[in-house]
């Protein structure tokens, strides 16, 4: 009911052609939807237990293949259901039978025992575009509004090609210090300023290195010292 509330007034923002705040609540509705779908997997992995209950008894450790995912998934989840009485109980008695130790291996080994759509509906990271997109779609449709999503914005191409160091980048044109030296700009009290080729000395090592670093057109000039 509260889920179907919030639907409404996203349509009632769509309508009014607020898309930025119709989409931050979308937010909201598709972590409520994906808590839904985590709690109806958690229902039958519970249901795995049961049938597999006799075969827990008998063979407690290790961790029989049959029942793995559903032990580790169960107590990876009550970590972030709390409220979820019927999880938590369950994880409990879990944690009896095969140890306290079960709960940090839950969190460190989840990409390999926790099942992987749970792990993905409890995430703690923000619903994708394409997954708000779809609400919010639905939505309209259904109160039948017309809206027209905006296609995702590209990523980030800063992020995926990072301005090179002063190091690795296309401007550093002499060879690479010596290990466990700092490179440094040494005095020149007889060069006047402005763009110019400095002469570098990485001090660390009985003998200087020499080597020299390509100032680009219109530099920001370093004054002598």
């Amino acid at each position: 009911e509260e889920l179907e509330k919030e639907k409404k007034g996203i349509a009632a923002l769509l309508g009014e052609d607020q898309i930025e705040q119709a989409r931050i609540r979308a937010e909201g509705v598709v972590k409520q939807e994906h808590t839904l779908l985590a709690y109806a997997l958690l229902h039958t992995l519970v249901d795995t237990l049961l049938q597999r209950f006799v075969l827990i008894g008998q063979h407690p450790d290790p961790i029989k293949n049959e029942v793995i995912e559903a032990v580790y998934t169960i107590v990876y989840a009550s970590k972030r259901l709390p409220r979820l009485e019927e999880i938590k109980v369950c994880s409990e008695q879990i944690i009896l039978r095969y140890g306290k130790q079960i709960e940090e291996d839950a969190e460190v080994m989840k990409d390999r025992f926790v099942n992987a759509r749970v792990a993905s509906y409890l995430s703690a990271a923000p619903p994708s575009y394409s997954d708000v997109t779809d609400v919010l779609v639905k939505i309209a449709s259904d109160n039948e509004i017309d809206f027209e999503p905006e296609p995702e914005p590209p990523i980030d191409l800063l992020a995926e090609n990072p301005m090179p160091s002063v190091r690795t980048g296309p401007y550093h044109n002499s060879p690479p210090p010596p290990s466990g030296g700092d490179v440094l700009l040494p005095q020149h009290p007889s060069l006047p300023p402005g763009p110019q080729l400095y002469t570098m000395s990485a001090y660390g090592r009985g003998d200087d290195y020499q080597g020299s670093a390509y100032i680009p057109p219109n530099p920001v000039c370093i004054p002598p010292i």
